[in-house]
This record gives C-alpha cells, structure tokens and sequence, in this order.
C-alpha cells in the first residue's frame, strides 16, 4: 500500500492508517480472499517541493507514524511515474499495489475511511461485497427511519 500525500493536513489519514497496520499485523497468516494480512505493507511516500522549509514538519509527522516511509529529501527519482501511473494529485492517496507491480486500487483511501480493515484486501470489489453484506442492515434501518416518521406525523 503506497501513500502518497503532502505533509499538510494529514493526521486522520496518518491515525488511520496506524489503525490499518496494526490491523494487518493481528493475525498476519490469516488468508482473506486468497491474500495474507502480513503480505501487506504501509509505506509513505511524502511529495514535497521545498524540503528545506518543511524538514521540522515532516520530523514531527514521522514520531506519529507506525509505518515504513520514505526519507529522501530531493525531488523523487520516481516523481513523473507517482504523478502519471499513480495520478496523485495533491490529495492524499493511498494506492493498492500486488508483488507484480500491478495496481490493485488507485485510490482505496475513501474505502478504508468506510470500513477500515474489513475492506482488507482494499480493492473496489470488496466494497460491492461489503456493501452487498451489509444491504439487509440498511434496508432494515431505512424502515425503522421510516416507521418513526410515521408515527411523529400522526
């Protein structure tokens, strides 16, 4: 999992994804839809364009995070293909990637603030199946929502 982000305005995704590797690390042999939860990796990558200015805040982001990040304090080497395979565009993203190289979930970051770890393994066909799961619930709330209105009107 790779996030890509600025160093502004990023404590919940950094307090979310802590939550997300400690979750990948209970029971890390677990299989789940034919993926293991320790297979899986956080790694931060900060998109900066001046470090000198933004050293000290970067240090204080780092004391917060319980993942691997990157420390490179130039301009990326990779920084054409982040912006042009991965679409980052200043917004934090948290892209899903498998061993091959291949790109799982461009953005699977709306999907963990959803459902956190039971959207492991974070791609866009586990939100269909947790949202096909879950269906019975909300159809349920929705009636209970709708027999309070009622009931208020009379």
């Amino acid at each position: 999992m790779l996030f890509f982000s600025s160093l502004d305005s990023i404590g919940d995704e950094i307090l979310l994804l802590n939550s997300i590797n400690n979750g990948l690390q209970e029971n890390p042999g677990e299989e789940i839809k034919g993926f293991k939860k320790g297979d899986f990796k956080i790694l931060w990558i900060p998109i900066v364009d001046d470090w000198k200015t933004t050293r000290e805040q970067f240090n204080n982001l780092k004391e917060k995070i319980k993942f691997y990040l990157v420390e490179y304090f130039e301009k990326l080497p990779g920084y054409d293909i982040i912006m042009d395979k991965f679409k980052y565009e200043g917004l934090p993203i948290v892209s899903v990637v498998n061993p091959q190289g291949q790109i799982m979930n461009e953005n699977a970051l709306q999907i963990i603030f959803e459902w956190g770890i039971d959207a492991f393994p974070f791609r866009r066909s586990d939100v269909y199946d947790l949202n096909k799961k879950w269906k019975w619930f909300w159809n349920l709330l929705e009636q209970t929502d709708d027999n309070a209105k009622v009931s208020t009107n009379i």
